[in-house]
């Protein structure tokens, strides 16, 4: 990988390198390996000349692949006009060191074989709001390859938008997806009337791409977790992405359980695994219980989220107490953070917990959908996963705040192969149905009952 072949080619503590640089922008990453999780500033000039400063603390997979920190030391800064990009330095604040020019990287051969996905389309919202009288929401959509993107329509409740702005143009996006057409023009923004008849609950659509990926929003009068608890479930401390990415797991799980003919009115006990600061939990009626890691996040849902019963549970399970039964267990984004072997501890207990006369559970992991979203990890992770079935070398820092250093280990990024899935769960576990890139258009959501459970037909989506 280019950032590790890198490492060999600065001699202070400091590494990092200049990734690209072209009209318009300057990016790549900074790095203290005697302080290996703290951002480091970096100075830009031009021919010597100081234009600028900003901060390497962006996240980027491929630096925590790499074992660089945290991940978070990657930087992006817009040259002023008329500045030319051969002229461009970056030094690291206070060092002198100058980061030097990467060679391009290979181009990863799983982002040819995972293209596909992209196809048929996809998008996401980066942010959205509303007023009394207007829904406006702006990101980046790829339109499907046999649709022009002139005639994609942005759907709110079924109605076009009455203001939209498609394409636009979106560089970092094409920064990004350097392999997918028109990526650099993906840019959105879209506006529309509220009415009456929307009742404070929106679902939103991309034509002509699946309905899988359709999003949903709302605003709730129930309190709303502080940025910090925001992000160490949402990975950011934005409010928007928040609300928009909690109701729409919520209505997308409520879709997936139509697939297996029910309704949440069917689950009269459901058990939310991983419920955070309540992202998805807020959504249920009475009857839901969550538990969390998180024992602040797990406090803050007691005080806020009155209709639910919400408790700490350890980090590894203890199989020795009475296990409650569950009609319903949901787990979103929490085998994408865990190691093979606490995985294999978890299994069981989730079994345990369900109700065996039809008893379902809905988890999400990452596979294939999230490596096409992804498509600059190097090539070698994922060869091993593909080898292996799961990938859980990479850590996360999303929970260092409420884990004590000895167990910080514990929080992974993980993925998981569909045929990893069905032959490692199946000890405990019927896979009815897997729903790719259903959860935040990224994860994968799989529907599992009980090892010999009472089985469910499928309805249709």
């Amino acid at each position: 990988m280019r950032a590790l072949a890198l490492l060999k080619r600065l001699r202070t503590s400091v590494r990092g390198a200049v990734d690209a640089c072209t009209d318009g922008y300057v990016e790549g990453w900074a790095w203290d390996k005697k302080t290996p999780d703290l951002p480091v500033r970096v100075d830009i000039l031009s021919d010597g000349i100081p234009i600028g400063t900003t901060v390497a603390q962006d996240y980027r997979e491929d630096l925590s692949a790499a074992g660089i920190g945290n991940g978070k030391h990657a930087f992006w800064f817009r040259l002023p006009a008329g500045v030319p990009p051969d002229g461009v330095q970056v030094r690291v604040a206070g060092t002198g060191v100058e980061l030097p020019r990467s060679t391009p990287a290979a181009v990863p051969e799983y982002r040819r074989l995972l293209l596909p996905l992209l196809d048929g389309g996809l998008w996401c919202i980066e942010d959205i709001g509303l007023d009394a009288s207007t829904l406006r929401f702006t990101g980046w959509a790829f339109h499907p390859t046999d649709v022009a993107a002139e005639l994609c329509t942005f759907l709110v409740n079924g109605r076009p938008c009455q203001v939209r702005q498609f394409p636009m143009p979106r560089p970092d996006i094409r920064r990004q997806f350097p392999h997918v057409r028109d990526s650099e023009m993906s840019g959105f923004r879209c506006s529309t009337e509220i009415l009456p008849e929307d009742a404070g609950m929106f679902e939103l659509a991309f034509g002509p791409t699946a309905a899988a990926h359709n999003q949903y929003f709302t605003v709730d009068a129930l309190p709303l977790p502080e940025p910090e608890r925001r992000e160490r479930v949402h990975g950011s401390r934005d409010e928007s992405t928040f609300r928009l990415e909690g109701f729409s797991a919520y209505r997308k799980l409520e879709k997936a359980l139509a697939l297996v003919g029910r309704t949440f009115d069917d689950c009269p006990r459901i058990l939310d695994w991983g419920c955070g600061c309540g992202r998805v939990a807020r959504y249920f009626g009475h009857g839901l219980h969550g538990v969390d890691i998180d024992a602040d996040n797990i406090e803050w849902c007691r005080r806020n989220l009155p209709y639910g019963t919400f408790s700490t549970v350890p980090l590894h399970p203890d199989l020795a107490t009475p296990a409650e039964k569950f009609s319903l267990i949901i787990g979103i984004s929490v085998f994408t953070h865990l190691s093979e072997d606490v995985m294999l501890e978890w299994l069981p207990w989730l079994s345990r917990m369900l109700d065996p006369d039809g008893g379902l559970a809905m988890v999400s992991v990452h596979s294939d959908f999230w490596w096409a979203r992804n498509p600059n990890m190097p090539q070698v992770a994922y060869d091993e996963w593909r080898s292996r079935g799961i990938l859980d070398r990479m850590t996360n820092t999303d929970l260092d705040p409420v884990l004590p250093p000895k167990d910080r280990s514990y929080y992974r990024t993980t993925f998981h192969t569909q045929e990893y899935l069905r032959a490692k769960w199946s000890p405990y576990f019927d896979i009815l149905e897997v729903l790719p890139g259903y959860i935040g258009n990224q994860q994968d959501l799989v529907i599992m009952q009980p090892k010999g459970g009472r089985a469910s037909a499928r309805a249709g989506l």
